[in-house]
């Protein structure tokens, strides 16, 4: 039997060494990292690693038997199709990369938790009274309040960041559209 293991997507190839051939190995074989069990729900936390780099993962990996459903033959619900989009989104469990700096061995149930939590209401502006938001997006780490975002630099982080420093950042940050935006 083979064992295959994908490379990941930023790693060219001409960088690829005996010592990461023997890494990548030892996680296919061993496979996925448990943490522990989340006290809310009961569910499974692991550590496991992507194309784009480790994650955690709330609860098991589907397989292709639990995605259907019992008794339904024609794949049709009350004369209309199912969604398939619908049903993969419901039986993924919740998965969120690493923040940039952490690594796999210091990952906690406490750490992973906080990052499945994402993203998460800091509290209410002091002024508007709107929820003020942390969560992790495309470009990184952010807080948003009504229609205003500006992103978390380190040393803070949105696992630890307070409503106060969270509202002072928003204050900080320059204005949208103004002549800052325009220049290119």
């Amino acid at each position: 039997q083979t064992l295959t293991a994908s490379l990941p997507h930023n790693l060219p190839p001409s960088d690829l060494t005996a010592e990461l051939i023997g890494q990548l190995r030892r996680q296919k074989t061993e496979g996925p990292t448990k943490l522990g069990v989340d006290p809310s729900n009961g569910a499974t936390v692991y550590v496991k690693f992507g194309p784009y780099g480790p994650y955690v993962q709330l609860g098991e990996d589907s397989t292709k038997d639990a995605k259907k459903k019992p008794g339904k033959k024609d794949g049709k619900k009350d004369g209309k199709k199912d969604s398939k989009k619908d049903s993969k989104k419901q039986d993924k469990p919740k998965r969120t990369s690493l923040l940039e700096g952490m690594t796999v061995e210091g990952i906690t149930l406490e750490t992973a938790l906080k990052l499945l939590g994402l993203p998460r209401t800091l509290g209410n502006h002091p002024e508007s009274g709107k929820p003020v938001v942390a969560a992790v997006g495309r470009f990184g780490q952010y807080v948003k309040h009504d229609g205003q975002s500006t992103t978390v630099k380190a040393p803070s982080n949105v696992l630890d960041i307070t409503v106060d420093a969270a509202v002072a950042l928003l204050a900080a940050a320059p204005a949208k559209g103004g002549p800052r935006s325009r220049k290119v």
